[in-house]
């Protein structure tokens, strides 16, 4: 038995020392090609509009391919395991996903633009720091000898080398939509905490980078900006920052679109003529036609809210209010009594002659 129990052993530690080297080769060269990383879509091979099921369908059989125990430690396959990995971990999260597509879709702008939610942190120093690279789940030695030994960390048996990271923090930014539509960068001063996350008293100064047309929700991770580590051997937590838009007085935003009231006066909406209307980038002029109808819609294309995925910009949509006037001059009254006769008389014509054509066509 014992003979059996050491042979698996043996076979576990073959193949952990196998993936150890590869993953050692692969971080390398993938420290030397993060510049030209395909896009995290094109890594699992999906579309950008694929749902959960279809990324982690793709995700099992790319893995399957491509992990270092079924390649017997290939350099190659296990660079290209690194990267599919890497694209899971955050095209999985929907939070993270978000991000990663409001950084563009481009992994380099991702990983080194405060959206991060993992990424490669290189191939440094053994030990419990071991191999970096798989974004949000990192394999280092300490999973390693953990298949080997069959037990926990490097805790305990192994002389207390186990790895504990920083207290995550979380924290809340306020912005208004059209400083939403521009995107701002932002210092916020946050109290310090110690690597439980406690407060102690002093306060330091974050600076925020907000992509425009972020919407309530959105979370940006920046990482290595929270509690420092537990241990010598641990990393600083992450800083967490949840954005509100506040709602405007006078634009209601529909996801990437915005709706504005506009006042029209009254002779300006039988005659024609323009009027003013706001926009996110200033006041402009806006033709209405002769006869504008009160509660009418117009579409001013292209000039909503930046889209955090594709690019481009949403609507704005105009809805139109005729300013009828509420106390008139004796002269204004004459001449809409006038104007109310003409229309009456001529109304009554059109119905007059009207009624003479059905008869002359009865004969």
């Amino acid at each position: 038995a014992f003979g059996a129990r050491g042979a698996a052993a043996r076979a576990r530690f073959s193949s952990a020392a196998a993936r150890a080297r590869g993953f050692a080769a692969a971080a390398a060269s993938s420290s030397a090609s993060a510049s030209s990383r395909r896009d995290y879509y094109e890594e699992l091979g999906v579309p950008r509009g694929a749902d959960a099921a279809a990324i982690k369908k793709a995700y099992h059989a790319l893995a399957k391919k491509y992990h270092p125990d079924a390649n017997g430690g290939d350099a190659e396959a296990a660079a290209r395991f690194q990267d599919v990995q890497r694209a899971y971990d955050c095209l999985k999260d929907p939070a993270r996903r978000r991000e990663y597509d409001a950084a563009g879709g481009d992994p380099r702008a991702y990983e080194e633009g405060g959206f991060r939610a993992g990424g490669a942190q290189g191939f440094g120093g053994g030990g419990a720091q071991g191999f970096g690279g798989f974004g949000g789940g990192r394999v280092d030695m300490e999973d390693i000898m953990r298949e080997f030994f069959g037990g926990g960390a490097f805790g305990g048996g192994m002389g207390g080398m186990r790895r504990e990271d920083g207290a995550t923090v979380q924290v809340e930014v306020e912005v208004s939509l059209r400083e939403a539509a521009k995107g701002l960068r932002r210092t916020i001063s946050l109290p310090e905490v110690d690597a439980a996350g406690r407060q102690t008293g002093g306060v330091r100064q974050v600076e925020l980078d907000i992509p425009a047309g972020v919407g309530s929700g959105v979370r940006l991770q920046m990482r290595g900006m929270g509690g420092p580590p537990r241990t010598g051997q641990g990393r600083a937590g992450d800083l967490l920052v949840q954005v509100r838009v506040r709602p405007d007085p006078t634009f209601e935003r529909d996801g990437d679109d915005v709706h504005v009231e506009a006042s029209v006066p009254f002779p300006t909406a039988a005659l024609g003529g323009s009027v003013r209307v706001p926009t996110l980038d200033g006041d402009i002029s806006m033709r209405v036609g002769a006869g504008t109808q009160g509660g009418a819609q117009l579409r001013l294309r292209a000039r909503g809210m930046p889209r955090l995925r594709g690019g481009g910009r949403g609507d704005q949509f105009v809805h139109l209010k005729v300013d009828v006037p509420r106390r008139l001059t004796p002269r204004a009254r004459e001449l809409l009594e006038q104007l109310q006769e003409e229309l009456t008389d001529g109304a009554a014509g059109d119905r007059a002659g009207g009624k003479r054509a059905r008869a002359a066509g009865a004969y």
